[in-house]
């Protein structure tokens, strides 16, 4: 429907789910975006199976909105926003916030709060830190369009249990018209637990995590080695935490973990008695 902003709106209503509507399919038969060409921007997401193509591939100074709302379920409280984007910069006379642009928003239902951690905005201009990038490249030399590959965004929000979550994915042609803008959108709910190892022979323990998140920082008095990765080694019993952090400088989360404690091997017992050698 036309809503009254001149956005078209397309809105999930539904939240016990956590899947976005479908409107490209893995399986069509056309797999990759016709604008960027040969064959090098997938319509639907590497492992995925459906996308929406949200605003079309024409300039026309429209722009599209699509909210999602989902319950965060204590099983899966991470949502990861998946996304392709395809923005025309113009050449001159324009405005910086009359250009093409896509953006991504997030909101608390529950508490009626805007939330941060996971807002995301690139507008079609050469001084637009994302844009001129080098995740932005042209879809010819010297082309004034730009596409990125596919993207994930992630958001923590094991705080959140129960709440409602609007995401609000919006993209826009120029305002005046002349330059198109358009985006492939998928998502979904992942878990990223913390696994705890059984004891080692040396009387340690390893902790892992699946790698969800580009970034991960451990902390506690009882690591051995490295306090970064997915896996980490701990020779202590007690309390860890872990910080994830999906790249964003005030988007990081924490979880605790408790450790048990692990018989350390007797060393005594491995010392060779000189009396058996011969």
């Amino acid at each position: 429907f036309q809503a009254e902003d001149g956005i078209r709106d397309y809105k999930v209503t539904g939240v016990q789910t956590c899947a976005l509507p479908i409107f490209k399919d893995a399986n069509s038969g056309i797999p990759y975006d016709s604008v960027v060409g040969n064959n090098r921007l997938p319509q639907v997401a590497p492992g995925g199976n459906y996308s929406i193509l949200l605003e079309n591939q024409l300039n026309g100074g429209h722009a599209s909105k699509l909210e999602y709302s989902f319950v965060v379920d204590a099983s899966k409280p991470i949502y990861g926003a998946r996304f392709a984007v395809v923005l025309e910069e113009p050449n001159g006379g324009h405005d910086k916030d009359e250009k093409p642009y896509f953006q991504i928003t997030y909101r608390d239902i529950t508490t009626n709060e805007n939330l941060n951690c996971g807002w995301y905005r690139v507008i079609a201009d050469n001084t637009d830190p994302e844009f001129g990038s080098s995740k932005f490249e042209p879809v010819s030399p010297g082309s004034s369009i730009k596409f990125m590959q596919w993207d994930t965004s992630l958001v923590d929000f094991s705080g959140k249990i129960g709440h409602e979550i609007k995401v609000t994915f919006v993209v826009s042609d120029c305002a005046l018209g002349g330059h198109l803008g358009y985006a492939y959108i998928d998502g979904g709910c992942f878990s990223d637990p913390i696994t705890v190892g059984p004891c080692l022979g040396d009387g340690t323990r390893e902790l892992s995590v699946s790698g969800l998140f580009p970034k991960y920082r451990w902390k506690g008095d009882g690591i051995t080695g490295t306090n970064s990765g997915l896996k980490i080694l701990v020779d202590n019993p007690g309390n860890y935490v872990l910080c994830r952090h999906n790249g964003e400088s005030s988007c990081k989360s924490y979880e605790y973990v408790t450790v048990d404690s692990c018989s350390k091997p007797d060393r005594k017992s491995t010392r060779l008695n000189s009396s058996h050698l011969v």
